[in-house]
């Protein structure tokens, strides 16, 4: 009798890996592309992604989610990292605008933690606001 191998395949992010490795007590992961092996994933090589500077975290939030994903205007948002906790301050247009800003920058490789000090000039967009709402 033989048992399975717990893999990963080649575009599992390092948080699906690190998690599935805590949650099966492995220390290393094969990675299979097609049913054949690519790589092997070690503890060590998860751990490589917290070792990005607050430097490259910070200009990733900034160009690529801030000015890229989401076309904010240069300082609309101050972006501090510290340690890999990055907060963010300033003002969008919406409410869901700034969740979408701190869901997106959560996401980014070597974030620790999100703070969010943003705030928006209106709850929502217009469209999103349900009709019973506008009658009361």
């Amino acid at each position: 009798m033989s048992v399975v191998p717990v893999t990963v395949g080649p575009d599992a992010t390092v948080a699906a890996a690190a998690r599935l490795m805590r949650e099966r007590g492995v220390s290393w992961l094969p990675v299979l592309a097609e049913d054949r092996l690519v790589g092997v994933l070690g503890r060590s090589d998860l751990l490589t992604v917290f070792l990005r500077s607050d430097a490259a975290i910070r200009s990733e939030a900034l160009d690529d989610v801030l000015g890229g994903t989401l076309v904010v205007e240069p300082g609309r948002v101050a972006v501090d990292v510290v340690d890999g906790v990055v907060t963010l301050d300033g003002e969008l247009d919406t409410h869901g605008d700034a969740e979408v800003a701190v869901a997106l920058v959560s996401r980014i490789e070597g974030v620790v933690a999100v703070v969010d000090e943003l705030t928006w000039k209106v709850p929502d967009r217009p469209e999103t606001i349900p009709v019973r709402d506008l009658l009361h």
